[in-house]
């Protein structure tokens, strides 16, 4: 579990490293992708099976706010599922907030 959690940050940039030359909605489903591999490894839990109440338990045991989190996830999910609707940041912007979070959950530690 140690061993995982310690390497949550590295697994997470290697997906926003291969997602790089990806477009549009891949690049909102890389960066979704990316914070919740973060996430599943930094807290041992199954990555396939990664829930939204699993998420909020675990940020709020950790003092940190789950809402902005979850709110990146859905807004990934609204530029994959529906891109038009979605309206949101270009590209390399998702790769980048998904990197700003997972920083700051980093320093939550």
């Amino acid at each position: 579990a140690l061993r995982r959690r310690l390497r949550a940050g590295k697994e997470g940039r290697a997906i926003l490293r291969r997602a790089a030359r990806a477009e549009g909605a891949e690049r909102a489903a890389a960066a979704a992708e990316a914070v919740r591999v973060y996430l599943a490894d930094r807290y041992n839990l199954a990555r396939a099976g990664l829930t939204r109440e699993d998420v909020e338990t675990r940020l709020r045991a950790d003092g940190v706010d789950p809402a902005p989190v979850t709110a990146f996830l859905d807004r990934c999910d609204a530029a994959r599922y529906a891109p038009a609707a979605a309206g949101e940041p270009s590209g390399s912007d998702w790769l980048e907030e998904a990197r700003d979070w997972m920083k700051k959950l980093e320093k939550a530690r």
